[in-house]
Protein backbone atom coordinates (compact mmCIF):
# COMPACT_ATOMS: atom_id res chain seq x y z
CA UNK A 1 0.00 0.00 0.00
CA UNK A 2 3.00 2.54 -0.16
CA UNK A 3 2.89 2.34 -3.99
CA UNK A 4 -0.42 3.20 -3.96
CA UNK A 5 -0.40 6.38 -0.80
CA UNK A 6 2.85 7.92 -3.03
CA UNK A 7 1.01 7.33 -6.11
CA UNK A 8 -2.13 9.55 -4.33
CA UNK A 9 0.31 12.30 -3.21
CA UNK A 10 1.44 12.44 -6.34
CA UNK A 11 -1.96 12.69 -7.83
CA UNK A 12 -2.71 15.69 -5.52
CA UNK A 13 0.64 17.46 -6.05
CA UNK A 14 0.22 17.66 -9.60
CA UNK A 15 -3.37 18.83 -9.19
CA UNK A 16 -2.33 21.61 -7.12
CA UNK A 17 0.62 22.58 -8.81
CA UNK A 18 -0.06 22.81 -12.79
CA UNK A 19 -1.68 25.36 -13.91
CA UNK A 20 -4.83 25.29 -16.48
CA UNK A 21 -2.90 26.49 -18.96
CA UNK A 22 -0.77 23.14 -18.88
CA UNK A 23 -4.10 21.27 -19.71
CA UNK A 24 -4.92 23.52 -22.45
CA UNK A 25 -4.32 22.02 -25.80
CA UNK A 26 -0.88 23.42 -27.89
CA UNK A 27 -1.14 25.76 -30.80
CA UNK A 28 -0.25 24.19 -33.42
CA UNK A 29 2.07 26.42 -36.07
CA UNK A 30 0.92 26.45 -39.79
CA UNK A 31 3.57 26.58 -42.14
CA UNK A 32 3.26 28.18 -45.69
CA UNK A 33 5.74 26.06 -46.80
CA UNK A 34 5.51 24.48 -50.59
CA UNK A 35 5.95 20.84 -51.13
CA UNK A 36 6.30 19.13 -54.11
CA UNK A 37 4.73 15.90 -55.61
CA UNK A 38 4.29 13.98 -58.65
CA UNK A 39 0.21 14.35 -59.65
CA UNK A 40 0.68 10.78 -61.02
CA UNK A 41 1.39 8.96 -57.99
CA UNK A 42 -0.94 10.92 -55.46
CA UNK A 43 -3.93 10.63 -57.93
CA UNK A 44 -2.67 6.66 -58.41
CA UNK A 45 -2.91 6.17 -54.35
CA UNK A 46 -5.53 8.20 -53.34
CA UNK A 47 -8.78 9.08 -54.94
CA UNK A 48 -9.16 11.82 -52.97
CA UNK A 49 -6.01 13.49 -54.44
CA UNK A 50 -7.20 12.20 -57.96
CA UNK A 51 -10.27 14.14 -57.89
CA UNK A 52 -8.37 17.32 -56.03
CA UNK A 53 -5.95 17.29 -59.29
CA UNK A 54 -9.10 17.02 -61.50
CA UNK A 55 -10.90 19.59 -60.28
CA UNK A 56 -7.85 21.57 -60.09
CA UNK A 57 -6.91 20.67 -64.00
CA UNK A 58 -10.38 21.77 -65.28
CA UNK A 59 -9.62 25.47 -63.90
CA UNK A 60 -6.25 26.00 -65.46
CA UNK A 61 -5.80 28.31 -68.24
CA UNK A 62 -2.31 26.84 -69.75
CA UNK A 63 -1.74 23.02 -70.04
CA UNK A 64 1.74 23.48 -68.86
CA UNK A 65 0.54 25.61 -65.75
CA UNK A 66 2.02 24.59 -62.02
CA UNK A 67 -1.19 23.35 -60.15
CA UNK A 68 -0.78 24.67 -56.53
CA UNK A 69 -3.05 23.54 -53.63
CA UNK A 70 -3.53 25.95 -51.03
CA UNK A 71 -4.91 24.59 -48.01
CA UNK A 72 -5.23 27.97 -46.24
CA UNK A 73 -3.56 27.40 -43.01
CA UNK A 74 -5.86 24.41 -42.43
CA UNK A 75 -3.40 21.41 -42.49
CA UNK A 76 -0.15 20.88 -40.28
CA UNK A 77 3.00 20.72 -42.68
CA UNK A 78 4.28 17.74 -40.73
CA UNK A 79 0.86 16.00 -41.02
CA UNK A 80 0.60 16.78 -44.50
CA UNK A 81 4.33 15.61 -45.39
CA UNK A 82 3.72 12.29 -43.11
CA UNK A 83 0.82 11.40 -46.17
CA UNK A 84 2.70 12.05 -48.77
CA UNK A 85 5.45 9.94 -47.71
CA UNK A 86 3.26 7.37 -47.02
CA UNK A 87 1.70 7.70 -50.51
CA UNK A 88 5.09 7.26 -51.98
CA UNK A 89 6.64 4.77 -49.47
CA UNK A 90 3.68 2.59 -48.32
CA UNK A 91 5.92 2.26 -45.03
CA UNK A 92 6.52 5.30 -42.73
CA UNK A 93 8.84 3.03 -40.45
CA UNK A 94 11.74 3.41 -43.43
CA UNK A 95 11.56 7.35 -42.90
CA UNK A 96 12.53 6.94 -38.82
CA UNK A 97 15.93 5.33 -39.66
CA UNK A 98 16.20 8.15 -42.44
Amino acid sequence: MVNSDNDSKNKKYIANNLSDEYWMEKPKLVSTVQMHAHIGILSMRSSQFRQLFKDAMSKRKNKDEKIIIDFEGKVLYTAFKKIIDYLYLDDLKILDAI
